[in-house]
């Protein structure tokens, strides 16, 4: 019984490189079964078996969601095969859909309504990374968000050690999302 390598995914953070694969075996003849395994660094940290090509898909994303959640790390599909994988016509395709920009900045007019009671107005204060992907499209990190109504942009800080004061990292149009 030999093990034949379907897909690839691999992502790479500031905790190391991350790496997604899914193998296909045969323990009899006509009933494939799909082995996930999870890698830090060419180093195996986990390994689930999934019974149909949904449920291997389904585990996938289940693996990139909660990878996402741990920090930015966007996966890219290195290697594929069209029985397990979705046809996908991007020429570098990306596990998690990504929102318009229209549809983004509507959002983050509705979140100031709600939380400051006008859209043109700022708010300042930390999200969770869930919350940032639900918002953004996007996980900016820990930290300071605010959000400007009147200038349309979008300011992540963060401190650099106690009393040193704060640095930004990521100052974004929110077209630019």
């Amino acid at each position: 019984m030999s093990a034949q390598l379907v897909e690839r995914w691999e992502g790479a953070a500031k905790g190391g490189r991350y790496q997604i694969d899914v193998l296909r075996f045969e323990p009899r003849p006509g009933r494939e079964f799909f082995d996930i395994r999870l890698m830090r660094d060419a180093k195996q940290y986990g390994s689930t078996v999934a019974r149909s090509p949904a449920e291997a898909r389904d585990r996938v994303q289940h693996a990139v969601d909660w990878a996402l959640s741990y920090g930015p790390a966007p996966y890219k599909r290195t290697y594929r095969d069209a029985k397990l994988a979705p046809v996908v016509r991007d020429s570098e395709p990306l596990l998690t859909a990504q929102a318009n920009r229209f549809e983004l900045a509507a959002r983050l007019a509705l979140f100031l309504v709600a939380r400051t009671g006008d859209r043109l107005a700022k708010w300042q204060g930390t999200l969770l990374a869930a919350e940032q992907r639900a918002l953004f499209g996007r996980f900016f990190g820990k930290g300071t968000l605010t959000i400007d109504g009147t200038r349309e942009r979008i300011k992540h800080t963060v401190t650099r050690s106690f009393g040193m004061g704060r640095e930004v990292t990521a100052d974004v149009a929110w077209s630019d999302l």
